[in-house]
């Protein structure tokens, strides 16, 4: 193929539809640039949104993007990829792509947009696109699941999360955490289908924090998300949580944990360390666009 008879790049990107769906995942799992991000969801759950557009030469789809707000106003980029074929105009074609998503940044209002470069490629090319580094995730494992002493809040309750708590769980996100670090109420729903253990905590009938666990390979436990409300952090509610949690993957028969947290969390490193977690030595950093409304 030669590069010069791309056609211009903007007016070749296009929503991304249903019927694109074997193409985009031939993309994917094909010989090319890819990038995803996809927590709960999966790519194809952003079909047909104006966050998921394609890029389209001589009838096969060669690059994607898709960005998603679950919830507004900050966004990620869930799927990126360039086909190995025009590799040699990754720059433009992501400029292009991410041109093509912008009436959809603003329609939502969004003021962050996020990339966790859980792969290295994109790096040398995100500053030309806007990006700058905002945080670095560190991952953390405990090797054993022993539970040292610790000082849980005398008066928390630990129970599993109902479906019923989960637009309190999605308040409890946003009071603590910023916006790009949020997730949706629908993305805890599909995420609470996934977990081996949901839990969350309650002082007087308040809930003040949740935890969400997942399996992973080698019979290790994944903390997934740990959430303590502003107002009670630092009083023993996420010991608590991470007490029972420990014990919960014991009696499902796991032998070691992992987690990740952003690196600038100093009161969640405090507590992983205590409680026997130690950094694997790995981390990503998280790059982001901040638009004015």
């Amino acid at each position: 193929m030669e590069l010069a008879n791309l056609p211009p790049l903007t007016t070749a990107v296009r929503m991304a539809t249903k019927a694109d769906a074997p193409a985009i995942l031939r993309l994917l799992q094909g010989h090319a640039y890819h990038h995803l991000h996809v927590d709960w969801f999966l790519p194809g759950d952003w079909l047909e949104t104006k966050g998921f557009v394609v890029y389209e030469q001589g009838g096969a789809i060669r690059a994607c993007l898709a960005v998603a707000a679950e919830p507004p106003p900050a966004a990620w980029v869930r799927v990126a990829a360039v086909d190995w074929d025009v590799r040699q105009r990754t720059l433009p074609l992501l400029q292009a792509l991410l041109a093509g998503v912008q009436p959809f940044l603003r329609q939502q209002h969004i003021t962050q947009l996020g990339w966790m470069a859980n792969q290295s490629w994109a790096d040398k090319w995100l500053p030309d696109l806007g990006f700058e580094i905002g945080a670095w995730i560190e991952s953390y494992a405990k090797e054993g699941l022993e539970i040292p002493a610790h000082t849980p809040h005398p008066q928390v309750v630990i129970r599993p999360l109902e479906k019923r708590d989960l637009p309190l769980v999605a308040e409890l996100e946003t009071a603590a955490f910023a916006p790009l670090w949020r997730q949706s109420l629908r993305g805890l729903e599909l995420g609470a289908g996934q977990a081996i253990s949901l839990d969350v905590a309650e002082v007087d009938g308040r809930l003040v924090g949740f935890q969400h666990s997942v399996p992973t390979q080698d019979n290790c436990a994944h903390l997934a998300r740990m959430t303590i409300h502003p107002d009670w952090q630092g009083q023993g509610i996420g010991a608590a949580l991470m007490g029972h949690a420990l014990q919960g993957y014991r009696t499902l028969g796991f032998d070691r944990a992992s987690l990740n947290a952003q690196q600038e969390n100093t009161a969640a490193h405090t507590l992983y360390t205590k409680f026997g977690f130690h950094p694997m030595g790995y981390r990503v950093p998280v790059w982001r666009i901040n638009y004015e409304l």
